[in-house]
């Protein structure tokens, strides 16, 4: 199922995506303003494991309107993120 397209610097998203999983994303430090950008939207809530040296990074992207974030558990290369479907 076709749900984003990676276009240059941001994401696509299309119409009905609630929540974005990236592995690898090669990434040491993360803000608001970049992942608001990726996204193409402020109303997200995300998380980030930096991996080493950039190598095993994830990156977890929700639209705030459809998860209400509760937590989350942080592994090498994988981030369980926990929360109510709220739509």
């Amino acid at each position: 199922m076709f749900v984003c397209e990676w276009k240059g610097s941001a994401f696509v998203v299309e119409e009905g995506v609630d929540l974005l999983c990236l592995q690898e994303a090669k990434a040491f430090v993360l803000a608001d303003t970049r992942c608001f950008e990726l996204w193409g939207d402020s109303n997200i809530g995300w998380l980030h494991y930096e991996g080493e040296n950039g190598a095993r990074s994830t990156l977890t992207m929700w639209y705030k309107e459809a998860l209400c974030y509760e937590s989350h558990l942080e592994g090498r290369g994988y981030i369980p993120t926990f929360g109510l479907n709220v739509l």
